[in-house]
């Protein structure tokens, strides 16, 4: 956007401000998305490391008391 577009005003108005608010909220919901998705990966990625981690010491635990 241009400071110099003149921002409409009249029929057209009420058009232009609903695609503006549309590509907005679009933009908004598709970063938004985008970081839940990598969020939740991580944490998914983190909880199968956690489990693997604790699931080798207790194998190394039993082993030992054998």
């Amino acid at each position: 956007m241009l400071r110099s577009d003149p921002i409409p005003v009249g029929p057209m108005a009420k058009k232009w401000w609903k695609m503006m608010a549309c590509i907005l909220t679009e933009c908004r919901y598709s970063v938004i998305s985008e970081v839940l998705h990598v969020r939740s990966q991580l944490a998914s990625v983190a909880v199968v490391n956690t489990t693997r981690r604790s699931y080798r010491q207790h194998r190394w635990v039993n082993q030992r008391e054998d």
